[in-house]
């Protein structure tokens, strides 16, 4: 860990043309690490989510603020890799992510067996 210096801190609102919202806290931050200056944009750690946790970016911005400064992990062999703190889990996304996989895979397997069943029963005619 290092200190690093909070550089920029806003909200990032964007819904795109099909609808697709990105909401997202962009913080930037600058660190020192072996003699050696460093910025990142990596304000935290994240999980794959399925539904994005909203109320989070919001308590990112309201915790990192410009010109304050927060301890900063650095990863040792690649210094210019760090990060503020660990997201947490999205509770809703570690229930249904494992269920869309499984139900995906269900659907392909489905998929194969409907085929190789059509594919005998044209070849039987």
């Amino acid at each position: 860990m290092v200190a690093g210096t909070i550089t920029e801190s806003r909200l990032f609102d964007f819904t795109s043309f099909d609808t697709q919202r990105t909401y997202e806290a962009q913080i930037k931050f600058k660190y020192r690490f072996r003699e050696k200056d460093y910025e990142s944009n990596t304000p935290a750690l994240r999980s794959p989510q399925v539904f994005p946790l909203y109320e989070y970016e919001q308590t990112l911005l309201d915790k990192y603020k410009v010109g304050e400064i927060h301890n900063v992990r650095v990863h040792p062999n690649l210094p210019d890799m760090a990060f503020l703190e660990i997201a947490p889990l999205s509770k809703l996304s570690v229930f249904l992510l494992p269920i869309i996989i499984f139900g995906y895979f269900g659907y392909l397997v489905g998929l194969g067996l409907y085929f190789s069943h059509a594919f005998d029963v044209f070849t039987n005619l």
